[in-house]
């Protein structure tokens, strides 16, 4: 599983876009960013629910989307290089082992 963003691809250009923009930036978080976060903390949740047979609290999981997604985010926009499966393992392994 290898997963890049081109130069010319919408996140890291909307994003750049975004960052001097205030408008810009309100409308990328209202119209996708907001929703994408929502589906990532559900999906998380259910995943941990599964795991550990009992709900986790809102908090812990909004804080783990934070340090899985962190590490994937600098790779695609800050180095521009393809999120590989090694370093979806090694972030997964490191954020998840503790909270389970």
């Amino acid at each position: 599983m290898t997963l890049r963003h081109s130069a010319d691809s919408p996140s890291p250009l909307l994003l750049g876009h975004a960052q001097p923009d205030k408008d810009t930036a309100v409308a990328l978080r209202e119209r996708f960013l907001r929703e994408q976060r929502a589906r990532d903390v559900a999906g998380l949740s259910a995943l941990l629910e599964r795991h550990t047979g009992r709900p986790p609290r809102h908090e812990t999981v909004d804080g783990l989307v934070v340090l899985l997604l962190g590490p994937v985010s600098h790779r695609v926009l800050v180095q521009g290089a393809p999120v590989d499966e090694d370093l979806v393992r090694a972030t997964a392994r490191a954020v998840l082992q503790p909270a389970t």
